[in-house]
Protein backbone atom coordinates (compact mmCIF):
# COMPACT_ATOMS: atom_id res chain seq x y z
CA UNK A 1 0.00 0.00 0.00
CA UNK A 2 1.13 3.36 -1.19
CA UNK A 3 2.42 5.60 1.97
CA UNK A 4 -0.08 8.77 2.50
CA UNK A 5 3.40 10.39 4.15
CA UNK A 6 5.57 10.99 0.84
CA UNK A 7 5.33 14.79 0.44
CA UNK A 8 7.02 14.96 4.30
CA UNK A 9 9.30 11.74 3.77
CA UNK A 10 12.95 12.88 3.77
CA UNK A 11 13.77 9.09 1.77
CA UNK A 12 10.88 10.05 -0.90
CA UNK A 13 11.68 13.57 -1.42
CA UNK A 14 15.21 13.13 -1.43
CA UNK A 15 16.53 15.54 2.05
CA UNK A 16 18.42 12.82 3.13
CA UNK A 17 21.60 12.10 0.60
CA UNK A 18 22.22 8.48 0.51
CA UNK A 19 23.28 6.44 -2.35
CA UNK A 20 20.11 7.06 -5.52
CA UNK A 21 20.46 2.70 -6.08
CA UNK A 22 18.77 2.51 -2.08
CA UNK A 23 16.82 5.75 -3.02
CA UNK A 24 15.06 4.00 -5.99
CA UNK A 25 14.89 0.49 -4.11
CA UNK A 26 13.49 2.41 -0.57
CA UNK A 27 10.77 4.06 -3.13
CA UNK A 28 9.61 1.19 -4.54
CA UNK A 29 9.77 -1.32 -1.92
CA UNK A 30 8.82 1.08 1.26
CA UNK A 31 7.26 4.05 -0.16
CA UNK A 32 5.19 3.00 -3.35
CA UNK A 33 4.64 -0.92 -2.37
CA UNK A 34 4.32 -1.44 1.36
CA UNK A 35 4.90 1.21 3.60
CA UNK A 36 3.88 -1.20 6.44
CA UNK A 37 7.41 -2.40 6.19
CA UNK A 38 9.08 0.88 6.50
CA UNK A 39 10.72 1.12 9.75
CA UNK A 40 9.78 5.39 9.35
CA UNK A 41 6.97 4.61 8.99
CA UNK A 42 6.41 2.05 12.05
CA UNK A 43 7.90 4.88 14.32
CA UNK A 44 5.90 7.43 13.52
CA UNK A 45 2.56 5.73 13.49
CA UNK A 46 3.16 3.66 17.26
CA UNK A 47 5.34 5.86 18.71
CA UNK A 48 5.00 9.41 17.05
CA UNK A 49 6.83 11.58 14.71
CA UNK A 50 8.40 13.20 16.94
CA UNK A 51 10.06 9.86 17.49
CA UNK A 52 11.25 9.35 13.78
CA UNK A 53 15.21 9.92 13.73
CA UNK A 54 16.37 12.12 11.01
CA UNK A 55 18.70 9.16 9.76
CA UNK A 56 16.14 6.30 9.90
CA UNK A 57 16.10 4.34 7.03
CA UNK A 58 13.21 1.85 5.36
CA UNK A 59 14.97 -1.05 6.06
CA UNK A 60 16.45 0.19 9.52
CA UNK A 61 13.43 -2.42 10.88
CA UNK A 62 15.42 -3.27 14.29
CA UNK A 63 16.43 -0.10 15.16
CA UNK A 64 12.52 1.26 15.11
CA UNK A 65 11.28 -1.92 16.83
CA UNK A 66 13.75 -0.75 19.75
CA UNK A 67 12.56 2.97 19.33
CA UNK A 68 9.02 1.77 19.60
CA UNK A 69 9.89 -0.09 22.61
CA UNK A 70 11.19 2.64 24.51
CA UNK A 71 8.67 5.00 23.86
CA UNK A 72 5.20 3.14 23.85
CA UNK A 73 3.32 1.51 26.97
Amino acid sequence: MKCENLQGCPIYTGKIKIDNKFVYKYKREYCEKDKYKCARYMVKTKAGKSFVPSDLLPDMIDRAKKIIAENTL
